[in-house]
C-alpha cells in the first residue's frame, strides 16, 4: 500500500485555496508523483495556483512537491523535511511557470519507512 494519504479542501473560493494534506507510510514504499492539487476540480476551476504559505511537518523522510510537467515529466520545486513554516507572499508566491503544464501539484516521498509521515497545510491563490 505504501503511503496512505488524504487531501482535504479547507477553503475554495473565487481567489483563495487552502488545503490540508497528510500521509503515513506502512513500510511498503514511497508515493511517486501523486496528484494532490488538481486545478480542474476547483470551484471555480483555475489554470494554475501559486503557493503563498506552507505549514506543517515531515517526519522520517523527505516530501517533494512537483509541478505537473509536459509529457509526464514533473518538475520538482521543493523538498521538505522536519518542521515546515514557509511564507512566499513577499516573493509573489511560488508560481508554476513550467511550459505545457496542467497546473497541478504532485507529491512524491523519498526515504519513507513504516511510521514516516507528513501533515501539511498549503495556502494558495488561484490564477
Amino acid at each position: 500500500m505504501a503511503v496512505v494519504g488524504t487531501a482535504q479542501v479547507l477553503i475554495d473560493d473565487v481567489r483563495n485555496l487552502v488545503m490540508q494534506f497528510s500521509g503515513t507510510c506502512d513500510g511498503e514504499g514511497d508515493e511517486d508523483s501523486v496528484v494532490k492539487v488538481d486545478v480542474s476540480e476547483l470551484l471555480p476551476s483555475a489554470s494554475r495556483v501559486k503557493i503563498v504559505e506552507l505549514e506543517g511537518g515531515v517526519n522520517y523522510g523527505v516530501l517533494k512537491l512537483l509541478w505537473d510537467g509536459p509529457h509526464e515529466s514533473p518538475v520538482e520545486f521543493l523538498a521538505l523535511e522536519g518542521n515546515v513554516e514557509s511564507e512566499y507572499r513577499n516573493y509573489g508566491g511560488l508560481n508554476n511557470k513550467v511550459e505545457g503544464s496542467s497546473g497541478d501539484i504532485l507529491f512524491s516521498t523519498e526515504g519513507f519507512q513504516a511510521g514516516s509521515n507528513y501533515n501539511l497545510i498549503m495556502t494558495m491563490v488561484k490564477k
